[in-house]
């Protein structure tokens, strides 16, 4: 969503769609030894958000106070993705 609006995706032209706000970022992670490690990944402009059920069956091992804190500290921390130095970070501002 972008101003409380769903984001559109109406294909690529040149690695852009310029009225959704959505390119595509290429480059090429060096991996050990020098080797080539070509990433190609969708970048969608800010500001944005997203907004999703999750489900969380009772177990002994994962309450919902440790999960919300990994979602909160990982997401800043972390990321989502392949390399995450500098893509897929995230911030969560509410959780019901």
């Amino acid at each position: 969503m972008r101003n409380d609006e769903q984001i559109c995706f109406n294909g690529f032209s040149d690695d852009k769609d310029e009225e959704a706000g959505i390119s595509v970022h290429r480059c090429v992670a060096r991996l050990e030894k020098g080797i080539p490690n070509p990433k190609i990944r969708p970048v969608v402009d800010l500001p944005w958000s997203l907004s999703f059920v999750l489900s969380l069956y009772q177990n002994p091992t994962l309450a919902e106070p440790m999960l919300r804190m990994l979602f909160e500290q990982g997401g800043i921390a972390c990321g989502l993705g392949t390399y995450r130095g500098v893509f897929g970070k995230f911030e969560v501002t509410q959780w019901e």
